[in-house]
């Protein structure tokens, strides 16, 4: 006969069934092997098995109950700190042995780990009694007796299950002999071979040699077939599989074992003399009163049923029942764990407390820092006003003395007869005096209040923002350096004569008016100012006022006319013209980047064209690029800074090769590496007028891009360009006409002279 070890048909994972089949029938559920629900709270560092009926579930034939060890917590307190001030966890004792619990007739077989010292081989042995079922019998008092199997005079039958070889996964049960065999040297001689009585093939076939069973001389081969089918699973599950998932031990930190046989080194840490042993199977319950003495009459009477149970119940347990060691180690655990964080709630309750009273300690010494400042304010008020009240009464018991002195003087002249008797007026000298100082009084007023409205005006002019007064210097310093180069077809509106008439005119008034005048520092004027100048100076200073004014005007009128500079190729990021765009904003004209690849020119890697539409009749000119997306920093130089002339078309070949082959050499690169990278051009010009314009274009580098074609890179009649030299040179280049797409080297057209002289007068005007 063989028993296929198979899942259970109904589907349940922790149920299996042993398939029974003999001479080739067809294979049937004979038994059912269950274990416990691993979800349950019960499986928790606990493995149970039992074998039932397939056909009558609730006939049971035996059971296997084994729960590990567990180690005593350390008391080392370096242990306990790396541990978080928790006990490290008791580690599981995996046990070496198990008991068959079997019923009807109760008997447990014990069944036992064991190692060969010499070869290292594992074997696993068990007993089992050869009488088992009582004789049959009417005494009552052979009813009384114990089961056979619990004597220990009754001979028993060794069996063991043994692993055949090292590798494979088969084990052979075999008949080793009786517990009555003699023992010693003499025995070995006689005694027999062992008997093969089962075979677990592969962990999942048990084969029974019937032809061998009939040497087991034995009563209960019912009881050894339960046996053998049970001892093979619990030996496939405890020493064959992972111990934690069988012992279903939850330790999530633990490292889990690849599986495989676990032998004595590793299985389990070594057990200290305190460690709690694992625990078996338990013995079924009996009955813990004797029965009654069976009287005569007792063979009449028959008992009651309650007096039977009440025999057959087991004590109560007026004990707490003893708690599993890891379990208890949790609950610690997670008194500690709640224990700890509620201590840090109470610390960092307390910091908070501790910050929140240092907060409103600040705030009220701010709040009396404040209010001190504001009683000495007041403080110094209060006696800066009654110093002030103290000098005026001083000076009125001045004048009141001086007036009395003058009475008493003139009382004395008019007692002696000098002067006529009449009412005291003041001499004309002193008439004079009064008149003199009446007037110089009421001009320092004037003086003082025109000042300051001259000081407001300039505080207004000075509150215009920075980039109308830039580009209004921009323009007066374009107009001036025409000027002073003799371009005549610059100035031809009325409007621009005005404005240099203007300029010319108020320079020589504010020499002519205050000759003495600290600008700087904004003087008064000398005391001794007669109040007919301090009117003249006055009425100056408004004149000269009024002439500012239209001078900013025409200055806004004649910057809204600034030429600029156009992108052709690449082609630029957007039109720079357009509303809410400006040429003169840093980086880009504030073009964002575009976000459509069409819109990105395909650029050679080794430096591409550049097509400008220049309307200016010189421009200081710079190309560069920066690398990448969304880009802010324009680091590479492709072109140095060259003067670009005349107006009209302005076309480069081939712009920054050398400075691109440069750059890329130094970081180790070459001009493959800039292949599909993106990246955007920014070009630069200094205008004649000192404004700076930016225009950038996004493009992509391409290999295969081509540059412009010579019929479209071409210099329109009187534009070029000229290389930026020393301006202490002997000789000096004027911009040549160019109609090629390079530019020809000259040097700047303005001297460094009147770039400073335009520099001071835009100082002595602003």
């Amino acid at each position: 006969p063989a028993f296929f070890l198979k899942g259970s048909p109904d589907g349940v994972k922790h149920y299996e069934s042993f398939y029974f089949t003999q001479h080739g029938t067809e294979p049937d559920a004979t038994y059912a092997l269950k274990h416990l629900d691993p979800a349950s709270n019960e499986a928790k560092n606990t493995y149970a098995a039992a074998l039932f009926d397939s056909h009558s579930p609730e006939i049971l034939y035996g059971e296997v109950l084994s729960k590990p060890g567990w180690t005593h917590p350390t008391l080392s307190q370096d242990e306990i700190r790396r541990n978080g001030g928790v006990p490290p966890p008791p580690q599981p004792i995996y046990p070496t042995e198990f008991a068959i619990q079997l019923y009807n007739p109760d008997q447990q077989i014990l069944v036992k780990q064991q190692t060969s010292k010499w070869s290292g081989t594992v074997t696993y042995e068990f007993s089992m009694p050869q009488t088992t079922f009582r004789t049959p019998s009417i005494s009552s008092l052979d009813r009384s007796q114990g089961d056979p199997g619990a004597d220990a005079a009754v001979p028993r039958i060794n069996f063991l299950w043994k692993k055949e070889g090292r590798i494979g996964r088969d084990m052979t049960c075999y008949l080793t002999g009786k517990s009555t065999d003699p023992t010693g040297k003499k025995a070995k001689k006689s005694k027999e071979p062992d008997i093969a009585l089962a075979l677990f093939s592969g962990l999942k076939e048990i084969t029974i040699m019937e032809s061998h069973l009939y040497r087991v001389e034995m009563e209960d081969y019912k009881g050894l077939e339960v046996v053998l089918l049970l001892s093979a699973a619990v030996i496939k599950d405890m020493f064959y599989g992972n111990q934690r998932d069988v012992f279903h031990i939850i330790d999530p930190n633990a490292r889990k074992n690849s599986g495989g046989l676990r032998g004595r080194k590793g299985s389990s840490p070594l057990a200290a003399p305190n460690a709690t042993p694992p625990v078996m199977t338990p013995q079924p319950q009996r009955s813990m009163q004797p029965p009654k003495a069976v009287a005569i009459s007792g063979l009449y009477n028959q008992p009651s049923p309650n007096a039977a149970k009440r025999t057959s119940l087991p004590p109560l347990q007026t004990v707490n029942q003893r708690l599993d060691p890891r379990a208890q180690w949790e609950i610690d655990a997670e008194t500690a764990r709640l224990k700890a964080q509620v201590d840090a709630e109470a610390r960092e309750q307390k910091r908070q407390e501790d910050v929140a009273r240092k907060a409103r300690r600040k705030a009220e010494a701010e709040e009396l820092r404040k209010t001190q400042n504001f009683l000495e304010q007041e403080e110094r008020a209060r006696r800066h006003q009654e110093a002030e009240r103290r000098r005026k009464q001083q000076a009125v018991d001045q004048e009141t003395e001086r007036l009395r002195r003058n009475s008493a003087a003139y009382a004395t002249l008019s007692s002696t007869g000098s002067v006529p008797a009449a009412p005291w007026w003041p001499s004309s000298c002193s008439i004079s005096e009064l008149f003199l100082q009446q007037r110089v009084t009421e001009a320092n007023r004037a003086t003082q209040t025109k000042e300051e409205e001259l000081l407001e005006f300039e505080e207004r002019e000075r509150g215009q923002s920075d980039h109308s007064q830039e580009k209004a210097k921009q323009h007066v310093l374009g107009l001036l350096c025409r000027m002073s180069r003799g371009e005549a077809g610059a100035i031809k509106s009325a409007g621009v004569q005005c404005g240099v008439l203007l300029v010319l005119k108020l320079s020589s008034w504010t020499r002519q008016i205050f000759p003495t005048y600290n600008h700087a520092t904004y003087k008064p004027l000398p005391s001794y100012t007669t109040p007919y100048t301090l009117q003249l100076s006055l009425l100056k200073i408004t004149e000269a006022k009024m002439f500012s004014k239209s001078f900013v005007a025409v200055l806004s009128f004649l910057g809204s006319a600034t030429a600029h500079f156009a992108l052709d190729y690449p082609y630029w990021r957007g039109d720079s013209f357009a509303e809410g765009r400006s040429q003169w904003d840093f980086p880009c004209a504030n073009v964002t980047e575009t976000t459509d690849l069409s819109n990105r020119t395909q650029w050679p890697a080794t430096g591409g064209s550049i097509l400008l539409h220049a309307h200016h009749p010189w421009a200081l000119t710079y190309v560069n690029l920066g690398l990448g997306t969304n880009v802010s920093s324009f680091n590479i130089s492709l072109v140095s800074s060259f003067n670009q002339t005349g107006n009209g078309t302005f076309c480069l070949k081939e712009t920054g090769k050398a400075a691109l082959e440069a750059d890329l050499a130094k970081a180790g690169l070459n001009t493959s590496s800039l292949e599909g990278t993106q990246a955007s051009l920014q070009v630069i010009q200094i205008t004649s007028s000192g404004a700076s314009l930016y225009n950038c274009a996004d493009i992509t580098f391409n290999s295969s891009a081509a540059l412009l074609a010579d019929s479209e890179c071409t210099n329109s009649t009187g534009v070029g360009g000229v290389a930026i030299q020393n301006a202490d040179a002997t000789t000096s280049v004027s911009p040549t006409p160019s109609s090629t797409g390079a530019a020809v080297v000259l040097k700047p057209a303005m001297a460094g002279s009147l770039l400073a002289g335009v520099v001071a007068i835009m100082g002595a005007l602003m």
